[in-house]
């Protein structure tokens, strides 16, 4: 197990398997979506949006295990470290497990609460009340695939979870067809086919796993190391609490920076709001432009996570330079493409997702500032899949609490007059200042890990 040499065309082929799985997610929605579209009624079309809101706000809060695991698995793969790895990986999994046991057992109070903070009819509060039960009852099986999937991506697998997803996807809408459609179940037929085909795919999940745990016992066994002793070996420390710490530590710090970059999106769509609908709805259709060109440069940075901990974990400066840069000057010309391709087709896409005229008058006239904030935006990324590769994660924790402070900070002085151009002229500096406020703690980074 592990990376190649950090060149241009292996970073590319690690990096295309996760844009491609980044972009089928997506898709998935698009599919539910049409589907109750064309065979539900609107009160159904509304608890589907409700439900999906709610349960991709709760999952992402636990992303976090995702990163982490892929933080540690990297490292420990550069220190050549098996027990380590599978110690990590035991950890990850019974945290995952832990969370989405009580993600079942509080479902009742998540989804009230959730519910009672969004306006809709009472048909769809009930719909969406059953679509998220279901969906709940999948958290276990759900977080543990944030685990299995940070694994991956920190040992290089990344076209495996290009498989995995698209599998994921062809047996959800298979059955989401078949159970929505044909035996007419609606918004429960789409929770349901989502519930197995997670399942089936995190059963496969799990058995690729078991897959590369044998391989890294076999080789145990050829330095004359028993089956039974690399058993005792990965347990032996397993249930430490000291040995918990940097797991814990590092989940936290990477929870409350997540909690910062979302409170940042809300505040600004909450803000937009003060504009009237037409500006809010204009920058809603911004953002999910700005949401796509995250499809392909978080692949950049999954990549650089990976990378950058088996440098650490090895002590190959040379390495970690090689691949910071290199990946950064990809991402870099991928932002720099879609903010140029998206200024030329821009105003298509916008008309093709809405023709409510002031709507596409005011998406049109933003639309510049949305392309700077993409073409800004590589650094954040980029530096996060260093830091998370580093796992180093009280410096994303404080770069995203100090970046948000300032966004809130900057809105707050030109509240009085501010315009819908100066709003996005906040939300342009606190992207920027999360990237320079990383940038700034690199060289001390660099000093302390290569020392």
């Amino acid at each position: 197990m592990g990376l190649p040499s950090p060149t241009y065309r292996n970073i590319i082929q690690q990096a295309w398997p996760l844009m491609l799985a980044n972009i089928a997610h997506p898709l998935l929605g698009l599919v539910d979506t049409a589907i109750i579209g064309n065979i539900g009624s609107t009160h159904e079309l509304a608890a589907l949006a409700l439900g999906t809101l709610i349960v991709n706000f709760i999952y992402w809060n636990f992303g976090f295990l995702r990163m982490s695991t892929t933080a540690f698995a990297a490292q420990n793969t550069g220190e050549s470290n098996s027990i380590a790895l599978w110690q990590n990986i035991l950890r990850a999994s019974m945290l995952a497990l832990s969370f989405g046991v009580i993600l079942v057992i509080t479902q009742t109070f998540l989804i009230n609460t959730t519910l009672h903070w969004i306006n809709a009819s009472d048909h769809a509060h009930s719909v969406a009340k059953d679509y998220l039960s279901l969906r709940l009852w999948g958290a276990p099986i759900t977080l543990l695939h944030f685990v299995v999937t940070g694994l991956l991506i920190g040992l290089g697998e990344t076209r495996k979870l290009l498989y995995l997803q698209i599998l994921l996807n062809g047996i959800n809408a298979f059955l989401s067809i078949l159970l929505a459609g044909y035996f007419s179940l609606g918004v429960k037929g789409i929770a349901i086919g989502t519930l197995v085909a997670e399942l089936v795919v995190v059963s496969l999940s799990i058995s690729i796993v078991i897959t590369l745990f044998k391989k890294d016992r076999q080789q145990y066994n050829k330095n004359d190391i028993s089956k039974s002793s690399y058993f005792r070996h990965i347990t032996h420390t397993l249930f430490l609490y000291e040995k918990m710490i940097p797991l814990l530590k590092s989940n936290r710090e990477i929870w409350i920076r997540t909690l910062f970059l979302l409170g940042s999106f809300f505040a600004f769509t909450r803000w937009s709001g003060q504009f009237g609908d037409n500006v809010l709805s204009a920058n809603h259709i911004l953002l999910q432009l700005i949401a796509f060109s995250a499809f392909f440069l978080d692949s950049y940075a999954n990549v650089t996570e990976s990378y950058i901990g088996q440098s650490i974990g090895s002590h190959k400066q040379a390495f970690f330079f090689n691949a910071y840069k290199k990946s950064t000057l990809l991402a870099f010309i991928t932002a720099l493409s879609i903010a140029i391709s998206l200024m030329i087709i821009g105003p298509t896409l916008i008309a093709w997702l809405t023709d409510i005229e002031p709507v596409v008058t005011i998406s049109i006239e933003l639309l510049p500032y949305a392309l700077l904030y993409i073409a800004c935006s590589f650094l954040a990324f980029q530096l996060d899949g260093v830091f998370i590769g580093a796992n180093a994660t009280a410096a994303l924790r404080n770069s995203s609490i100090v970046s948000a402070l300032i966004f809130g900070v900057m809105w707050l002085v030109i509240l009085q007059q501010g315009s819908k151009e100066q709003l996005w002229w906040a939300m342009i500096s606190y992207i920027l200042t999360r990237g320079a406020l990383l940038y700034l703690q690199l060289p001390k980074l660099i000093r302390e890990t290569f020392q």
